[in-house]
């Protein structure tokens, strides 16, 4: 069983289903109105279920605000998101648009990253400050200075960021694609059988050529969860 669906059928479920709940719901409803009163007791809910995520990682202030953070942006995401369809509608966005769904796409990437800061930093103090200096002390330079290359050497970093910006852009890719409703890997498996064993070999290629390991990385991250 993954956290994700222990946390949705042990927590979720039945905060969302709970008596004190309901009562919660009936009282937002009256006070907020229909719509939004029926999604308050979901995102309370959902921030409960994050929390616990938070302390999961770790009983730490950096972990449990790293969980709140991740549910605060779905609560907010939930409780606007009939202004949000106001919105688009006004402005005569499209869904379907390519231009809407890469705007999407960086949008969540970017939201997402804000909240590895609090997982990757010692402190949340460090985090703000590392999130500081991401926009304020921008040295590209510096990059190639820092020795994260696969043989943990400054010579190999170029290496190893040329592999990091590939492989953000087959993500980016692949998720515009899916995005627009089409399956790369059954587009993939319709292709020439020569393009699908080239893609397998490359792939089987890197994982042991780029991959990091457990004799170099300390083992597995969740061995002690």
């Amino acid at each position: 069983i993954t956290l994700g669906t222990w946390m949705k059928d042990y927590v979720f479920y039945p905060v969302s289903l709970s008596r004190w709940m309901g009562k919660f719901g009936k009282f937002s409803r009256r006070v907020f109105g229909r719509s939004t009163g029926r999604t308050l007791p979901i995102c309370l809910a959902n921030l409960i279920v994050f929390f616990l995520v938070g302390v999961w990682h770790g009983a730490a202030w950096k972990y449990i605000v790293y969980g709140m953070y991740n549910g605060m942006l779905i609560a907010f995401s939930g409780l606007m998101n009939v202004n949000f369809r106001k919105w688009k509608k006004s402005c005569r966005i499209d869904d379907k648009k390519a231009y809407w769904q890469i705007f999407q796409i960086a949008r969540t990437f970017l939201l997402v990253n804000i909240s590895w800061f609090f997982d990757r930093a010692d402190t949340v103090g460090q985090a703000l400050r590392m999130m500081k200096n991401a926009v304020t002390c921008w040295k590209p330079s510096a990059l190639l200075s820092v020795p994260v290359g696969l043989g943990g050497t400054a010579a190999y970093t170029a290496l190893a960021l040329g592999v990091l910006l590939a492989g953000c852009v087959i993500l980016f890719s692949v998720s515009f694609f899916q995005e627009r409703g089409r399956d790369v890997f059954s587009v993939l498996a319709a292709g020439p059988a020569l393009v699908r064993l080239a893609v397998y070999g490359a792939i089987l290629f890197a994982i042991p050529m780029l991959g990091q390991f457990p004799a170099t990385t300390g083992g597995f991250i969740y061995a002690q969860f």
